[in-house]
């Protein structure tokens, strides 16, 4: 072969060898297209049901007072929250309140207005009511219009410790509802499911007759030895106002022990 055949043959293979590359190029461009379709509707599909949403209107409501000026009472706030994964989350609401006429009243956030006024747990596919006081009003207070912001939501994802619950039930400490609340406390019986002392904690949820979480409660750190099976009972009781639904039964669920 000669020098100009050689020259013509190097070409061609050069000419080959650009096609191949553009062509690999082109594929990666096809790739990468198709590759952020794919998240965008993702992330559409996600935007259309997220994984922490409210559910219905919401709410406010008025609590007189019994006792000093019964002309007032506690301007309350209130929404439903529905937990659409398969983990616990924390979730905050905060609310704004607005007269007939647009003036802006009473609100219920954390002190600067940027944060929530309440934080809940809420259980993998369950709602949660998320109830929030801060002030006292007027009993004939009319046509309030109230906004709500959704902050601060994670999931908890944590290990349980070995051990688990065999009985669990509401305590009612205090049901005059002709009151301006309610009181309640929670039991629960604990067995490690080791041969040695456990350490735990347990997480009390109340629930309204038709189902939705309204209040949460711990216990203290425990030890649960494997020879007895222990009771234990909310650190501290919860409180209901009276225009809550109130609290017909109660789930308990062993967390690990924050000491």
């Amino acid at each position: 072969m000669n020098m100009v055949e050689q020259t013509i043959v190097a070409f061609a293979r050069c000419r080959i060898l650009r096609i191949r590359v553009c062509c690999l190029i082109l594929s990666l461009i096809v790739a990468s297209a198709l590759l952020a379709e794919k998240v965008t509707a993702q992330n559409r599909s996600k935007t259309s049901k997220p994984e922490v949403r409210m559910i219905g209107e919401l709410k406010w409501w008025i609590v007189p007072n019994q006792e000093g000026n019964t002309s007032e009472g506690k301007l309350y706030f209130g929404a439903i929250l529905q937990n659409n994964l398969n983990v616990p989350v924390k979730a905050g609401l905060s609310f704004q309140s607005y007269l007939a006429d647009g003036t802006k009243y009473e609100g219920c956030y954390s002190p600067g207005g940027a944060g929530p006024g309440v934080t809940e747990e809420i259980a993998p596919h369950e709602k949660a009511l998320l109830g929030c006081n801060r002030a006292t009003v007027r009993r004939d207070l009319k046509n309030l219009q109230v906004t709500s912001r959704l902050w601060d939501v994670y999931a908890i994802r944590q290990n349980s410790p070995k051990a688990n619950i065999v009985e669990a039930g509401l305590l009612k400490l205090d049901w005059s509802l002709d009151k301006e609340h309610s009181q309640h406390d929670a039991f629960a019986r604990v067995r490690t499911l080791s041969v040695r002392d456990t350490k735990a904690r347990v997480l009390f949820r109340f629930y309204s007759e038709d189902g939705i979480q309204v209040a949460t409660c711990e216990s203290d750190d425990v030890f649960v030895e494997p020879e007895v099976i222990l009771r234990t009972t909310c650190f501290v009781p919860i409180f209901v106002d009276a225009g809550s639904p109130q609290p017909k039964t109660v789930r308990a669920e062993v967390r690990p022990a924050k000491w």
